[in-house]
């Protein structure tokens, strides 16, 4: 049995609430005993009293250090998407517990985004409540369900903008699930078809926007729509508050995920769905959020090898939605204490590795006039107008030690060609109509500057 109880009371901001820049919510009334018992029976079947009848078992009252009934309950750390079912029951670390920010490496707790191909910025959101309604940080909107209540007795969401910001170049962002999947309120919400708003008026928006005038965030990734539309969740009025009054209203990005009907219509950037691809270049800016681990959003410990993607399939994505115009939000999944599996921390370092060669390929960069090219598969191009410099990053290394370019047009007096991590100017040669063929450097595996994916610079090319 899947047990309930932790955070019953959301909240959307509404004209009869305080002024949200004060951070403040409604007042939050706190049901009775009677009426969480009732709660507590309707939802899940059953009172505590009433299996105890049954002659079952119940767990005593514990202390705040651990779980009692909701010690199983589902706390998918990457807020899985309301189709995907929760995850397999697991225990919360004790108070005390080995979770640092050292061992969850900032951002660990949702996809790193390894590019932008419209600046120099690397997003990197972390999970601030997923869709078990528990909140990485003690939100006064979720007593007794937060990570600094129960779990590590931390805040989290602090402790990783702190190591994100004075220790690395990336932005800090923060995911956020509007819905919960086992909430009370939200489940009767949902049985009148959203006319009642119960579960939003009591807790979403007030620890929205607690979240951000405590953190700041210059990303907010919302998700986890429950099919409510965005009028439900009173989306349009948080967004005017955000953009118009909040302390990151002139640096902040949203993505499109805000009730249901506005994925891929309205946002910053369009995510549209998990994976997401169009495979051509998109008029809007968007997202391919996808998973190291090909089938999950969090950690598995049954997962065998061939369920991760390989550095050169995960190169491939990137270089392909990056040519698009696209973002690429490579998520991992810790382990319930926080540690990064081995198999997640290589494949982050080789990206790492890879980019430390051709990172000048992808930040900063934007679409050219193709994405990729006609002649020869696998090879794709980036863009940067003020440099005059087109990219083509091609995945296979030809044996005859030539690479034919079909889209580039060369000019005979002014075209130079680069390896990245080479440096040494290239020889090639013009094709008619269009193309280049350009002659690579003859390299041991040892002298290749970079193992799965190569790119030219060409300087000077129509």
């Amino acid at each position: 049995m899947q047990p309930c109880g932790g955070n019953w009371a959301r909240s959307v901001w509404t004209a009869a609430t305080p002024n949200p820049s004060t951070g403040e919510g409604p007042p939050q009334e706190r049901l009775s005993q009677v009426t969480l018992r009732s709660r507590f029976k309707q939802t899940c079947g059953r009172s505590p009293r009433a299996g105890a009848e049954r002659g079952e078992r119940w767990p005593a009252r514990q202390s705040r250090g651990s779980r009692g009934p909701a010690a199983s309950r589902s706390r998918c750390c990457c807020c899985c998407c309301p189709r995907a079912p929760p995850p397999a029951p697991r225990t919360t670390s004790p108070p005390g517990s080995r979770w640092t920010a050292a061992r969850s490496r900032p951002g660990s707790t949702k996809p790193s985004s390894a590019s932008s191909s419209t600046g120099a910025c690397t997003p990197c959101p972390a999970s601030g409540a997923s869709g078990s309604g528990f909140t990485l940080w003690g939100s006064q909107y979720s007593w007794n369900w937060n990570a600094v209540d129960e779990g590590p007795k931390r805040d989290i969401v602090k402790e990783l903008e702190v190591a994100i910001r004075n220790r690395t170049a990336l932005h800090f962002g923060l995911y956020y699930s509007l819905f919960e999947w086992f909430n009370p309120l939200f489940l009767e919400d949902q049985f009148s078809s959203f006319h009642k708003r119960q579960f939003p008026v009591s807790k979403m928006l007030p620890e929205l926007y607690e979240l951000v005038n405590n953190y700041q965030p210059e990303l907010l990734w919302a998700d986890g729509d429950g099919g409510a539309p965005d009028s439900y969740w009173n989306s349009t009025g948080f967004l005017a508050w955000l953009y118009n009054e909040s302390p990151v209203r002139d640096i902040v990005v949203t993505n499109d995920r805000w009730g249901a009907g506005t994925i891929c219509k309205h946002g910053g950037y369009y995510t549209c769905q998990d994976r997401y691809h169009p495979g051509h270049i998109m008029p809007h800016k968007w997202e391919n959020c996808m998973t190291i681990d090909k089938v999950s959003w969090g950690y598995r410990r049954n997962a065998g090898i061939c369920d991760y993607f390989t550095i050169e399939e995960l190169v491939k994505q990137l270089v392909e939605t990056v040519s698009c115009g696209g973002n690429l939000l490579m998520n991992i999944g810790p382990t319930r204490d926080g540690i990064i599996s081995p198999i997640f921390e290589e494949r982050l370092r080789q990206m790492g590795t890879w980019l430390s060669v051709n990172g000048e390929a992808i930040y900063g960069t934007h679409t050219w006039r193709s994405p990729n090219d006609t002649v020869t598969p696998d090879v794709w191009y980036t863009f940067k107008p003020k440099e005059n410099l087109v990219y083509a990053i091609f995945l296979k290394w030809p044996t005859s030690g030539y690479l034919f370019l079909g889209e580039p047009k060369a000019i005979w007096s002014s075209t130079m060609v680069k390896l990245l991590g080479h440096g040494q100017p290239l020889n090639w040669t013009s094709l008619e109509p269009s193309g280049i063929v350009v002659k690579l450097p003859q390299l041991t595996i040892s002298q290749l500057p970079c193992q799965w994916g190569w790119t030219l610079s060409l300087t000077n090319v129509i």
